[in-house]
């Protein structure tokens, strides 16, 4: 591995599993070889991966995979030690979205990943056992465990998957919905967050409901405002870079001036800034970020 990070293991795990699932033995699983218990109504499948993360998080992305592969496939290729760029493919072609959330009320560290893509239960039987390394537990949804790492998978329909260091509440929350004991709810604290983190776009969205450090990584300076959360999303702009949109919305719109002078300083003319005094917001279009940042800020420990 080529850093101790959270996000690390996630790499690490999806790509067992995804080059698993490409092996001849489990390519040749037929449907009709399937057991009739493993036939997932229709319900499993339909649980929106957004429902069962955590809703005291500090950071949340929501990343549509399949139109922003390449980023995600360099996500991969960083992470994961000497993984090959048609290795990390295997594992982007198998996921759709991902939700997840960095942080909480009480642990800092805490990773949260509900993904939605292709996760054949046949084959997680057939690959998720002990010789492999796994070890299984919970019933009847179950979640596994592997040496070398702190975090849990539980993979609860073929379309579903969840990552995190405890992942039995997740399950519980799915489990709850399916079963129509829990009502599904969305972790978002208004509609103006939701519609930003839920519009229908290929953009990667992200929300900083505790934006100060996140935000001094991000942009290098330490705004010492009194920001309340912050929106932004990306757009791949070449290669190597992406452009970042960000709205900043401040306790006080007496700050906002000093919010824009700060950001016109830094960036000049090379980006747009609008400000909303009545909602107390600043957005900042155009500001190009490379690659190789966004990568050792998503990477690193937060």
């Amino acid at each position: 591995m080529k850093r101790h990070s959270l996000f690390v293991h996630i790499c690490a795990g999806c790509f067992f599993i995804a080059c698993l699932f490409g092996c001849k033995s489990v390519q040749s699983v037929t449907p009709e070889e399937t057991p009739a218990s493993d036939v997932e109504t229709q319900a499993l499948k339909e649980v929106d991966p957004v429902y069962v993360i955590g809703s005291d998080g500090a950071v949340y992305f929501h990343i549509p995979v399949k139109q922003n592969k390449d980023f995600v496939k360099s996500l991969f290729q960083s992470a994961v030690n000497d993984i090959s760029e048609s290795d990390a493919q295997k594992i982007v072609d198998r996921i759709d979205i991902v939700y997840a959330v960095l942080g909480s009320d009480t642990d800092k560290n805490r990773l949260q990943v509900s993904a939605s893509g292709s996760f054949p239960m046949t084959a997680i039987k057939f690959v998720m056992t002990q010789k492999n390394g796994w070890i299984s537990h919970g019933n009847p949804v179950q979640f596994y465990t592997r040496s070398g790492t702190d975090f849990q998978v539980a993979i609860p329909a073929s379309s579903k998957l969840l990552v995190a260091k405890d992942v039995q509440p997740m399950v519980d929350i799915f489990k709850g919905i399916t079963d129509g004991v829990i009502a599904a709810e969305k972790p978002w604290p208004d509609t103006d967050i939701e519609y930003w983190m839920e519009d229908n776009t290929s953009d990667i969205r992200f929300c900083v409901l505790r934006p100060q450090a996140f935000l001094a990584g991000l942009l290098g300076m330490d705004m010492r405002l009194a920001l309340s959360r912050v929106k932004g999303k990306l757009v791949e702009a070449d290669e190597n870079t992406m452009y970042l949109t960000l709205v900043m919305q401040f306790q006080n719109a007496l700050v906002i001036k000093a919010a824009q002078s700060m950001m016109k300083l830094a960036y000049g003319n090379s980006v747009t800034i609008t400000a909303d005094e009545a909602n107390s917001t600043v957005q900042v279009e155009g500001i190009v970020v490379s690659k190789v940042k966004l990568l050792d800020l998503v990477l690193k420990n937060q």
